[in-house]
């Protein structure tokens, strides 16, 4: 279904949600800290990540920021899971970047149908981007005709002109 990145510190749960997302027909690969997730992320380019919020060393927020920075214009969802379940940590968590916020323990069903969601954007922005290229070119071509008979009449006008009697 999709590529999935797991950014989390503890293997356990790292390994718990390999295991139910591969279960779920996904692909999954993994990072023990937001470094490696920034790697990850720019390696394989996933469909989604699932990143923790709080790791040793760089955290989730600055991990999700960076590779933010780095999409180039794509959208990859990403998916905060903490233990941190205060609603200001999830505001603070979707205004520095994340598309969601889910607590630890995560409901898996609900996980589940975040990641459909996700999915289901993905596919419409890039439906939106192949029309958007598809207008582009069709706009394109309408300029070229365009031009072409402008030369085409400024020919004939000239043509008329040479023509005239004096």
């Amino acid at each position: 279904m999709a590529q999935v990145l797991v950014v989390d510190d503890s293997p356990t749960e790292i390994h718990v949600l390999k295991t139910i997302l591969e279960k779920n027909g996904h692909q999954v690969a993994s990072a023990e800290n937001a470094e490696e997730g920034i790697k990850q992320a720019k390696a394989i380019g996933p469909a989604l990540i699932l990143m923790d919020v709080v790791m040793p060393g760089m955290n989730g927020y600055d991990a999700a920021r960076e590779i933010k920075a780095r999409a180039n214009g794509y959208w990859t969802p990403i998916i905060f899971l903490s233990a941190l379940g205060k609603g200001e940590e999830q505001v603070r968590g979707l205004e520095e970047g994340g598309d969601d916020y889910l607590t630890k323990p995560v409901n898996l069903d609900v996980l589940d149908a975040k990641i459909m969601s996700m999915r289901r954007i993905a596919d419409m922005q890039r439906q939106l981007e192949e029309t958007t290229a598809e207008l582009q070119r069709y706009h394109q071509r309408a300029e070229a005709e365009q031009a072409m008979a402008n030369s085409l009449m400024e020919r004939m006008i000239n043509q008329e002109r040479l023509n005239d009697e004096m």
